[in-house]
């Protein structure tokens, strides 16, 4: 998978902090689920379960106030989702994102591609525990309107 957008790893004094960027919000989402997988993850992890484990396709349906909250919301609902179904969410298919209007809030439905984990199978796959991921410095736009964001991992 080749993506347009990326991430880097940065100092932090207590935590983990990660920019991420993108063309748009969905490449945006695409590289903040893998930053977030190449931190959490032994290095062999995802490439050990994707071997054995069977892909099936996910949706989520998050209300958010903007699209900051909804790339935290996702990242968080990404950490949850080997402990509540036994799913790891590891490539966003697509987004559609509706509302917003006049202070009302984001619709978004987020379609994904997940490996199914074995009961009791998870623990061996992290590298180290990280409890949620928090607004670090916002979501920026350059003029050329590719997305910018600054996340903190709460370990």
């Amino acid at each position: 998978m080749t993506l347009a957008g990326g991430y880097r790893e940065l100092d932090h004094p207590a935590d983990i902090a990660l920019e991420v960027w993108g063309d748009d919000l969905l490449d945006l989402l695409r590289s903040a689920t893998c930053a977030l997988l190449s931190v959490w993850l032994k290095p062999d992890g995802l490439e050990g379960i994707s071997r054995s484990s069977p892909r099936v396709e996910g949706r989520e349906s998050i209300e958010v106030v903007d699209e900051f909250d909804l790339l935290i919301q996702w990242l968080n609902r990404v950490l949850l989702a080997p402990q509540l179904k036994l799913r790891l969410p590891h490539h966003v298919l697509d987004l559609d994102v509706r509302g917003g209007v006049e202070g009302d809030f984001l619709q978004a439905e987020i379609s994904y591609e997940a490996l199914t984990l074995a009961k009791g199978s998870s623990e061996a796959l992290w590298a180290r525990e990280i409890k949620s991921v928090t607004y670090g410095g916002g979501l920026n736009r350059d003029p050329s309107g590719r997305y910018r964001a600054l996340l903190i991992l709460d370990i």
